[in-house]
């Protein structure tokens, strides 16, 4: 893959930019994962992939991007741990990332985010204080 990130699939930048929404919300990166399936309420749709939250004894899940087949779902598993790892080494540039957080899904509805998280049980570590 490219050293561009805007050249990833969607369901990676989707991915990336829903961790660093529940990050900025103040979630430990150790509570989010991400991962690929079937929905469990809608077995017959075809795979996604998730990205989970578990805290607070609660869970939170995000559908981040439809897949084609099982076999691009689990591709998909390794190129996002390729572009976790390039973003953790700062190979991308900032404003190029700054560009793709605020065209994702979730920052054109962050306060969908929010409200979803308080529906669920869970309160943003950056609200408590």
């Amino acid at each position: 893959m490219s050293k561009d990130p805007r050249e990833y699939p969607r369901q990676i930048k989707e991915s990336w930019a829903v961790h660093q929404a529940l990050r900025g919300l103040g979630f430990q990166a150790e509570d989010i994962y991400v991962t690929c399936g079937r929905d469990g309420q809608r077995p017959f749709s075809p795979d996604s992939f998730f990205v989970f939250l578990r805290t607070q004894g609660r869970e939170f899940i995000v559908n981040a991007g439809v897949c084609e087949n099982s076999e691009e779902a689990e591709s998909l598993l390794g190129v996002w741990k390729e572009f976790s790892t390039l973003f953790n080494d700062q190979v991308f540039d900032d404003e190029l990332m700054k560009e793709i957080y605020n065209e994702s899904h979730v920052m054109r509805n962050k306060t969908g985010l929010i409200v979803a998280l308080m529906n669920q049980g869970i309160r943003c570590p950056m609200m408590m204080n």
